[in-house]
Formats: C-alpha cells, structure tokens, sequence
C-alpha cells in the first residue's frame, strides 16, 4: 500500500471540492489521511483549520493513527532539516487535531459560542438512557397537567382513544420528541395550514407521486403483460378473458386521469391476475404456455402488486381529513410535552444527542457566527459520508459557505449505505455529489475501484451478483449504480465462494443450517492454516446466535459473540438481581431462595427444603433460625451485614462487594464463557454508575430499572471483550463495517425482516408527506381503522427504500471475506423464497434457484497488477464453480488443554464511566497516579501542582533554615529522622535550579558531541544563555563535570553505538478513546529488540538508587507500552533508568511480547481508574508525598 495505484494518485492531486467513491478494501482512509497530510504540508494550513469528521469514535482514532504513522514514516525518510522540523511540529500539534465524530465537532462550535447557542456555557451532553427518562417524565407531566385543562383535556381524549391507551399514546409522543427534527420539517412545510388545506395536500401529493410511478413503470407493465395475453391468444385464439384483456390495456395506453387508471387496473386485476395477484392459469394462460413467458409472467405480478396498492377508497377524502385533525391535534401536545423536556434540560444545563446536531444547525444561521466559522475552517474531510443526513448537510455546507470557500473533501461508497434506520440519507450523497460537480466540474467526482481485499473468486462472484441486483437503479427508491471491483490482492491466493443449504425436506437434524457451519468451521481448522479468530460469523440479527450457540458448545468451538445479546436476560444478571432485591425487602423469599441457590452461596435444593419446614414467616426468619449449621450461621452473618450496608452505601461500592465477598468470581471464572460474564458484571456496574449519578435514585429505584428491562426482554447488547482469544467470532452486519476477515460465514440468509408498514397505534414521521397512521373514521373506534392513499404511498417508497438497503447490507457482507466466503441458508421443497431475504436476492443475482449441486458461470474481471514496480491494469476471464453443499462428516481435531486462571476475574468498580473522548495521558499522569490516586486529583484536577512546588520551596526553605540555626542540636536530630520527602526535594532548594538543570542535561543529550569537546559543545550551545544571565556559570560546571563523568561510562559507549536510534523522541498513540502521550530520552532500534534510556538528574548517592527508582519505574513501564504499540513489530523491549551520577548503575526493566500482554493490563487499568476520578488515598505514600505535612500525614483528612 505504500506505492500509490492510479487512482489513489489522481485522488491525491485533484484540487478543489472532491467527491471519492470509495470501493471496498481500496485503502480510502489511507487517502484521507495522505489528504489530511498533504493539506499541512503541501497547502500550508494551519492543523486548526482542518476538520476530519468519521462516522464513529473508532474511525477517528483510526484515521489519526494513519496519520501518526505517515508523519513518522515522512521524518524518517526526510534529510531535510526545515521540513524534518515542519513534520516534527505537525506531530507534536497532532494531539489537537480536529479529527473526530460530528457530534464531537458540533459540540466543540457550541463550546465556542454557547452565548449566540442561547446554551450554559457549561452545558452537559447527557446519554440516551438520561435524555429517555427526562422525555418520559415531561410526556407524563403533559398528560396529567392536560387532564386538568378544560382546553384540551377533549383532545386528548380523542387522541387516547385513537391509541386505545393513554400509555401507547404517551409512548408515540416520546418517539416523536426524539425524533424532533424531522417533526420539525414537516410542522413548519405542512401544518401551519388548517385541516381541510392539509387533506388537500394529502391527496395533491398522493397522486403527483402515483403519476410519477406510473410514468416509469406504464410501458413495461403493458409490455409484459401484452406478451403474456398473446401468449394465451397463440394458443386460444378466442379466449374471451384475453379479448378483454386487450381491450383493457388499449384503453389503458392512453388514460390520463387518475381514478380511472385505477379502475382499469383493478378490472384489468380481475381478469388476469389471482386474489394473490399471480397470473391466472384457469381460463386463462395454461402451464405449457407459460414457460414461454416465465421472465415477463414475474415481471407482471411485481408490477402488478405494486400499482394495484394503490387502489383510493371512496371516502378518502374523510380519512384524509381525519389524518389532518389528527396531526395537528397530537402536534400540539408534542410541543407542550417538549417544552416541559427543554424546560427540565434548561435548568440541568443538559443536551441530548439529537439536540447537538439542532443547535449547531441554528446556530450557523448567525451570520455573524457562520463567517467567523467560515473563515476558522479551510478544509472539511467527511468519511462514510453515505450514511450522512440531511442536517449534517445543513451544517457542512454553510460551514464552507455553500462550496464558495474552503474544500470539501467527501469519502463514501454508496454501495455501502446500511445506516437508514439511524436516520443515513443516501439521497444526501448525491446531492452533495451533485453540489460539487456544479461547482467544481465532473472531473472532481473520483472513484477508487482496487480492492486490495478480496480474493478473485470473491472479487468476480461479487461483481456478477451485483451487476445484476443494482441493475438500472432508480435513485428515488435509494437504488444504486453498481461499480465493479477490481481486483489488487498481492498474493496468489484464488479465494473459494460456497453454500451450505439445510434442506427442509431432510430429517437429519445433524444436517441443519447450524450442524453444516460447525462442521465447516471444523473442516477449514483441520485442512487449512486457518486458527478460529480466522473466522466471522455474520447475521441480520442476534437472534440468530441462539442455535449457533448450542451446536458451537455441541462441537466445542470457541466463540465470542460481539455485543452479544440479552444482556439483562443472563443469568449471573439475575442473580445479582435476586441478591439486591433481597437486601432492599427482607421478606422477599423468591428472590432470597434464588440468592442462596446461585454462586453466590451453592446451597443445595435439599438444604434449602430441610431450611423450609422451620417454623417462621419468611424464609429469612426461617434461615436465620438454622443455628446449628455453621455454613448458614456464616451466611446470615454476611447478608446481616450487606442489609446493613444497603442504605449507606453507593449502588455501585454495593455492587462491587457482594460480587467480591466470597467465591462468586471463582466459581464464574471456570466456566467458558468467563471473560464474557466477567465482562457483563463491570458493565451492571457501570449502569449502576451512571444510574446513580443522576439525584435521587436509590436501590429500589435501581430494582425497578432492572426488573423493567429483564421483564420487557429489552435487547441490550452484553458487555464487548477486547480478548485476543482464538475463537470465532459472531456479530451482525452492522458490526461488521469496516472489518475483514480471512473466512467469513453468512448465517440465515432465508430469514426476512419485520415489515415497516404504517399499522394502527403508531405513527411514522414522513418528511414529504407529514404525521402517518391509520385512523377511525366516524369515531368508529371499534372497527378496522383506514389507510390513507398518502399513506399508501410512503408504504410503498419505504418497502422499496428497504429493499434497496437490503441489497447494500448483502454487499457489506459480502464484501468482509478476505480469502472464503460460505453462505449458509436453510430451503424448503417447493416453497419460494420470502421477499425481504438475502437467499432470494441471491437467486436474483445468480439467476439459479440453488437445487443443483453447483452453480457455474464465467465473469469478466479486472486486474491491477504490480509488474517491474508499476501498476498494470488487466482483465482475465474467471470461471467460476460454486460448490452447493447439503450433508457434510463431522471433523476430528486435535486441541490444546486450556486452564482458566483465576486470576484474571477483575471487577473494575469503575468501569465504562462517563470520560472524557480525545484526553491525553501522558508519562507524569500515569506515574503520578500509580504513586497516589489522591496526589494525581489534586495535582491534575484541581490544579494545585504549582502551588505545591512553591510550598515546598517554602516548607524546605524553613527546614534549611532550621538546620543552620540548630546545627548539632536536638532539632537537626528531628529533620534527620529519614524524612523522605525532604530528601527527594532537596535539590529544589539549592542554588540554582534542578528543573532547569534537566531541562539542560536533556538537551544536551539530544545533541551530538564527542567526549574530548565538551567544553566547546558547552560553549556554543549555551554561550548565548550565559551571557544572557538566563543560567549561571555555576550551573554550567556542574553540567559540563556530569557529561564528562557521564561519556566515560560504560552505558554511554552503549549509546554512543547504536546505529538506529531517536533522541527526546514523541509518542502520540491513539488508544480506544484516548491518546497516550512521552517524550523518550532515547530509542534505540536493534533488530528485533527495542532499548529505551531515561535519563535521571537527581543529585542522590550511590545508595538511594533503588529507592529513587521507585518513583520512575511507571514512567518507565509507561515508556515501554507505547513504544510497543507503536512498534508492534518488534519482539523484545528493554528500559533503562540511568541516574547521570552513577550512569553504570542502571535500572532495567525488560519484557518480551507476552510480558507486554500483562504490563498493557496494569497501565490499562491505571488509565482506567484515571478516567474514573477514582481518587482514593495510598497512606503508603504520605511520608514521601509533596502532598503531606511535616507530620507526615495528607493535607486532605
């Protein structure tokens, strides 16, 4: 990849707006980031003035270490100072890159101008959990206070009625809320006018869109079917059906008015078609002439089904009207219910998810703030800019003052578009599309067609599958064009592309869907190079992970499910459950039996029967009265002392204890599953947190929480685990994005999804067509409510729109195997394939209905190839033969015995807190916290590092005086008294200055100099600052005597000669949402082993070595992990304190590439505890502590 195709070389140079479509696997982040570099380099900008927005937090810290990397391949080749020192300031000034989600960005314009935002300065983005409960109260304080009020209780009535519940009814109204914008839009186009205007409209638009429809799809449908009644006149020249057919469709070749285009269709319905809308085969086209005509019979009844929805009800104009009244009826409770939601927001100074997107939106209709933006921002990048939408429009494009300043730099692939029910517009791509090529011209819209990801068997299958699925695409229906792969892959490998189909009609349970992906999965790990974590499992929906589940336990493969699934419906969550609901209600004996039969304490059923025939009101009583067993006794003991506890303590510290209290973690962590129950439990934890930390909630309000989403079976994802486990990994499509893999599996292709058609109670926001649902007519509430036509028609729009995605989600899939891609489906004999299902779009793709054993074809495919150092682009005829398997032997594997540690069962009390996105961790912060996490709040957070140095200066400055003064006395005995911190401090207080000092020594080391020279290197470095009066002379002996002393050592001829190495060397690693940050005294690279030495200036003896070295040797572990993570290719890494008065005495740590495993651990949870503001006191470390009195003892009690 470092060798740029063509295409990535034009994408390079194209100045100006840009739109790139980017292929799968064609390197488009590399792109955006040599653009994002080339911005800085080549055009001169300021980092400030670019802007990188990517669709998730993982795309930007993707895209920055891109980036960091490029800079550093760049400062590594570069020989030219002037350019050398540009990249090094561009790496330093990384850290504040503007590379980021939008939300993050739009969050950061509002930080700016929160006055013109009409925002608190101090504003706080509240989750969606919070910003749930916040609309649910205010859409409950409307109702009731709307009981009330004479004015409206009416309406509301009406409205509840129509719901059939005041619940369903307040369940709609918070919908809407959240999905507030589009209520917007369609507020301010269509109901500022009154309902008859409105149902006017309603039918206005239904039929300009039927015309629109009819125009497209008249000729074909007359087409076909004109064909289709030949066909049946060819062999029944007099049949009577068919004459009138024609005459039918004559007449329909030349009708312009609606209503009897309708009737035409529904006579013309009547007569050709079923009540299933297939053609009719009794009296009209018999078996043997339909074969002739198989295309266009399909064809027809497509059409057909289409246009005949279309069919407008004799009262629609009732229906119309009673969809406006309804509109704006339940608008105007909407409006109230949000403004008791923005009132309880305005006095928390919160903002939710949706509102950060709406303010930036208004706020860039100042045009005072829209110039001042305008003229901040030169460059804006967008990746995954098909799932855009089309506020985020509203805000790119006044931003660069609507393409006539700035660049607009877009990346997407519209073939990948899979995010519609996240509100992604696909329509807003091409707009902007359009946009830029009326500004810039066409030669600015650019593709990237060389996938460097897939095989040629993938690369050809995908293309011919996809020529056919997106085959004249109507972009009105979110179709898309499609853009043939070409294929880069380096290697010679050909790829494999197969089916395992269950067939129904088998009995062979051991031949279903599940079995023949198992033992697939068994075959490739038996007869190929391929390890477990080789190989996906993709699914529509999680759902689907259940029987995979049992058969992978069956089999014994190792799996991991990627978000996994009912997470409130997990056992080990339950539990937890029972304990908590049993410390709030002594009394509740369900949930104290479940408790005493769980891990948490193992008593057995006949234990807890023999515990049950004591006499007492509850089983708790009952319990507490089985004295003469000591296991019960101890038992009590603890759960007395937890219900006590209960209401003094957080919901998470209570958490943390139970689950901490005897063998529960012991006994979870020999399971299979441990890392994921594990997992699970930090993140109650978490929940609780957060739960917590809104004001005045409690235990029981945290139960309730729990028994709400256990009970409604709320599908929240489990925890994710960041294991390098070798095991399969399962995850849906959506989680897929972005990913490769060498072996990918998809799973269920024959299962449709939900239809998304308007039904009575709920109520779909159009943005075209306005509030949707059905409605009574006649306050008829008891009977089957009516559909409008306008309705109708967002029903169709909306199943083609689907179906559209539906295709693009096939193509992600698809498009994730690297090497083999298998596609596993369950069919049954002589049953079609259900409509909305990937194995139907298949068959549609191949044209093969998959009851042979294979499917063959040939298909063209391009090549981009890499001959004597140039691309050379080719096209080879590839012949390909699709395997279909049905029945396959299990495989016998050989595995390695697998131990559980224990050990590794850590609940983090703090985990997956609120933090800060984009924070920097640097060396001093890490080391700091590791000594005291009290010492890093009040150094960091509360700012008192400064404070605390003067102190010191003051504190110390006495104890000198102290000591001059009482020389020899009882008092000098006192100071003496091993007073650490005086120790580790002393330096401050001498006669010049020690931060200076190593500030100098530093320095120095960066330079080259030859050990004979070092007075003059002295001289010429720091000649200027000493006759400046910046340093003293003094200062300078003591550095020159250090370095003389330092360059006879052993350690600096080691130094001295190594060939690879950086000095005072910067590391920026971008890590989960965070960037860690050091600057490395030295980097040496030496084979495969990397040597890091920092140097120390503290002014000790011999013998406090060791003791000093405790103070650094986090920094230094710190030092160790980034440079791994940097430099992932290196096997051995070696860290050295060298104290510059003993420099043959170092202090080295080394670790090899499993070590660094488990030193990621520790600094991981640092960081951890770090972001949590876990600020607990180390009373270890007071007597060394800045922090501390001369009692040695916190100045926070």
């Amino acid at each position: 990849m470092s060798k740029l195709t063509p295409h990535q070389e034009l994408a390079l140079s194209t100045i100006g707006h840009m739109a790139l479509t980017a292929n799968a696997g064609s390197g488009k982040t590399f792109v955006l980031a040599r653009k994002y570099l080339d911005a800085l380099i080549k055009d001169d900008l300021e980092i400030s003035s670019i802007a990188a927005i990517t669709f998730t937090e993982k795309a930007a810290s993707e895209l920055y270490l891109k980036i960091s990397i490029l800079i550093d391949e760049r400062v590594k080749e570069s020989n030219n100072f002037y350019k050398k020192k540009k990249l090094e300031k561009i790496r330093r000034q990384l850290v504040s890159a503007n590379i980021s989600t939008i939300h993050s960005f739009c969050i950061s314009i509002l930080r700016e101008y929160p006055v013109e935002a009409e925002l608190d300065a101090r504003f706080i983005p509240i989750d969606e959990n919070l910003s749930e409960e916040l609309i649910e109260l205010s859409v409950e304080e409307m109702v009731r206070a709307s009981f009330e009020n004479e004015l409206v209780v009416e309406d509301l009535k009406y409205l509840i009625r129509i719901f059939s519940s005041k619940i369903k009814l307040q369940n709609q109204i918070v919908k809407l809320i959240k999905n507030r914008k589009n209520v917007f839009a369609v507020k301010e186009k269509i109901y500022c006018k009154n309902e008859k205007n409105i149902a006017d409209f309603f039918f206005e638009e239904f039929s300009k869109n039927f015309f629109i429809i009819w125009n497209k799809q008249k000729s074909q449908f007359l087409k076909n079917l004109s064909l289709i009644n030949s066909s049946v006149k060819v062999s029944d020249s007099k049949n009577t059906t068919a004459i009138e057919v024609e005459s039918k469709l004559e007449k329909l070749k030349t009708e312009s008015e609606l209503i009897q285009i309708l009737k035409l269709l529904v006579e013309i319905k009547a007569l050709a078609f079923t009540e299933k809308i297939q053609i009719r085969k009794r009296g009209y086209l018999k078996n043997e002439a339909a074969s002739a005509v198989a295309n266009e019979i399909g064809a027809a009844e497509d059409l057909m089904k289409n246009l005949y929805s279309f069919q407008i009800p004799e009262n629609h104009q009732e229906i119309e009207r009673e969809l406006a009244r309804f509109g704006k009826t339940i608008l105007t409770f909407f409006e109230s219910a949000l403004n008791i939601y923005e009132g309880k927001k305005k006095n928390e100074g919160f903002i939710d998810y949706e509102d950060i997107l709406l303010h930036t939106k208004v706020l860039l209709e100042n045009k005072g703030v829209q110039k001042s933006i305008s003229d901040k921002y030169k460059f804006i990048m967008v990746d995954e800019f098909q799932d855009t939408n089309e506020i985020q429009y509203q805000i790119f494009l006044p931003i660069l003052d609507y393409l006539k300043g700035g660049r607009l730099f877009i990346v997407g692939d519209e073939k990948q578009s899979i995010y519609k029910f996240r509100d992604a517009e696909i329509e807003i791509f091409n707009l902007t599309r359009s946009d830029i090529k009326n500004s810039v011209g066409e030669n600015n819209l650019l593709i990237l067609p060389d996938s460097f990801r897939m095989t040629p068997t993938i690369c050809a299958f995908c293309n011919y599958v996809f020529k056919n699925l997106f085959s004249e695409p109507d972009e009105s229906l979110g179709e898309v064009p499609a853009t043939d792969l070409v294929c880069a892959r380096v290697d010679d490998k050909i790829g494999h592309v197969e089916f395992l189909i269950s067939r129904e009609e088998n009995e062979n349970t051991s031949d279903s869907e599940a079995e023949l992906a198992a033992k697939k999965i068994l075959f490739l790990i038996k007869n190929s190079n391929y390890a477990f974590k080789d190989i996906s499992i993709l699914v529509r929906k999680r759902k689907y992970f259940a029987d995979l589940e049992k058969v992978f336990l069956k089999y014994e493969i190792p799996f991991t499910i990627v978000g996994g699934r009912g997470f409130y419906q997990r056992q080990t969550i339950a539990d937890v459950f029972n304990y908590l609901s049993f410390l709030a209600d002594e009394n509740n004996s369900s949930a104290l039996v479940g408790l005493l039969r769980s891990p948490f304490f193992n008593i057995s059923d006949s234990k807890l029967f023999e515990i049950s025939l004591i006499k007492g009101r509850s089983f708790w009583r009952k319990l507490n009265l089985a004295k003469d067993d000591e296991e019960i006794t101890s038992i009590c003991d603890l759960l007395n002392e937890n219900i006590s506890m209960s209401s003094s303590v957080s919901l998470p510290d209570l958490i943390y204890k139970i689950i901490t209290d005897r063998n529960f973690l012991s006994i979870l962590s020999s399971r299979n599953d441990c890392d994921q129950e594990i997992a699970n439990l930090n993140k109650l934890i978490s929940i609780s947190r957060n739960f917590n930390a809104v004001g005045f909630r409690n235990l029981y309000d945290f139960l309730t929480f729990i028994k709400d989403s256990i009970t409604s079976l709320a599908d929240e994802s489990q925890a994710s685990i960041t294991s390098n486990a070798n095991a399969v990994q399962m995850m849906t499509i959506h989680q897929s994005k972005g990913l490769e893999f060498p072996v990918v599996f998809l799973y269920k292709t024959d299962e449709a999804g939900l239809s998304n058609a308007i039904k009575s109670g709920e109520v779909k926001v159009d943005k075209k067509y306005g509030l949707l649902t059905k409605v009574p007519v006649d306050q008829n509430y008891f009977e089957e409510y009516q559909i409008a036509p306008i309705a109708v028609m967002h029903n169709y729009y909306e199943d083609k729109k689907n179906n559209a995605e539906l295709k693009r989600l096939l193509y992600v899939a698809v498009t994730r195997a690297k090497d083999e891609l298998y596609i596993t489906s369950t069919i049954k004999k002589d049953s079609a394939f259900k409509k909305d299902s990937f194995i139907n779009l298949l068959a549609e793709g191949l044209k093969n209905n998959f009851y042979l054993d294979e499917i063959v074809f040939q298909n063209q495919l391009e090549f981009l190839k890499i001959e004597n150092e140039n691309f050379v682009s080719k096209s080879e005829q590839i012949h390909l033969q699709i395997p279909i398997t049905s029945t396959l032997e299990t495989q016998e594997i050989e595995r390695e015995n697998e131990d559980h540690n224990f050990d590794n069962a850590q609940i983090n009390i703090a985990s997956l807190h609120s933090q800060e996105k984009g924070e920097i961790i640097s060396a001093s912060k890490v080391s700091i916290y590791s000594q005291c996490p009290l010492k890093y709040l009040l150094t960091y957070e509360y700012g008192f590092g400064k404070f605390n140095s003067d102190y010191l200066n003051f504190k110390f400055a006495d104890k000198q005086q102290l000591k001059k003064h009482f020389s020899g006395s009882d008092i000098e005995n006192d100071f003496e008294n091993d007073d650490e911190r005086f120790e580790s401090f002393e330096s401050e207080i001498k006669d010049y200055d020690s931060a200076l000092y190593g500030r100098l020594f530093h320095k120095a080391m960066e330079k080259s100099f030859y050990p004979n020279q070092i007075e003059d290197f002295i001289k010429d470095e720091f000649g200027t600052e000493l006759n400046n009066e910046i340093i003293s002379e003094k200062l300078l002996d003591r550095l020159k005597n250090d370095l003389i002393n330092f360059s006879r050592s052993k350690t600096f001829s080691l130094i001295s000669s190594a060939k690879e190495f950086k000095s005072e060397f910067e590391i920026y690693v971008a890590d989960q949402d965070y960037y860690l940050h050091g600057i490395i005294d030295k980097i040496i690279f030496d084979g495969k082993k990397i040597l890091i030495y920092d140097y120390k200036t503290d002014d000790i003896e011999k013998k406090e070595i060791k003791k000093h070295a405790e103070y650094y040797l986090m920094q230094l572990k710190f030092y160790l992990y980034i440079a791994s993570k940097l430099f992932s290719e290196f096997e051995f890494f070696e860290g050295s304190l060298v104290f510059v008065k003993h420099p043959d005495d170092v202090v080295t740590l080394n670790y090899d590439k499993v070590q660094i495993k488990e030193l990621e651990k520790e600094i991981t949870n640092i960081i951890k505890s770090i972001r949590m503001k876990n600020s607990e006191k180390n009373i270890k470390h007071c007597k060394v502590c800045s922090f501390s009195g001369l009692t040695n003892k916190c100045i926070i009690n």
